[in-house]
């Protein structure tokens, strides 16, 4: 499994508290994940996105970077899959919710929406949905044998 996390901070903390860190089969990079998936040849069976900063210009209400919202970014990161890969998504409920799912669902073969119950923090009632998105139309039924092993988590990108 391959983690990409641009905070330095965060990847203490996970080793600190969780006692997470690159071993044989774990392997944490300190990077942006945009020019990580850029620059690498490998292929994923399962990418998980999770990128939120503070919002600012740069990202929407939720915190998530405007570069990710794009097709563009969509279509590379299909490209970065196994032939039967997928990617799931983290998503935040806010206003271009609905529009976000469009530009998904455009840019990959397949798109499942799961939503998740919300939850309270502070005064606000959070919502999340879930994207899971295939590459290619045959992802849809049973995959026979053992679980795909190559997965990549990315929790943050500039």
């Amino acid at each position: 499994m391959y983690a990409v996390e641009i905070d330095p901070a965060v990847v203490e903390i996970a080793e600190k508290y969780f006692h997470t860190r690159s071993d044989n089969h774990t392997h944490i990079i300190t990077a942006d994940a945009f020019r990580y998936f850029d620059r690498t040849k490998l292929r994923f069976d399962v990418v998980y996105m999770d990128a939120f900063l503070k919002p600012s210009r740069q990202t929407d209400a939720a915190g998530v970077p405007l570069r990710m919202k794009t097709a563009a970014f969509y279509k590379d990161l299909a490209a970065k899959l196994a032939p039967q890969g997928l990617v799931v998504f983290n998503l935040n409920v806010n206003d271009s919710l609905p529009e976000d799912i469009a530009t998904i669902r455009a840019a990959f073969g397949q798109c499942y929406i799961f939503r998740a119950q919300k939850h309270q923090r502070g005064g606000d009632r959070l919502g999340r949905q879930v994207a899971a998105v295939a590459g290619r139309p045959a992802r849809a039924g049973p995959t026979p044998g053992p679980p795909l092993p190559g997965h990549v988590f990315v929790s943050g990108i500039a």
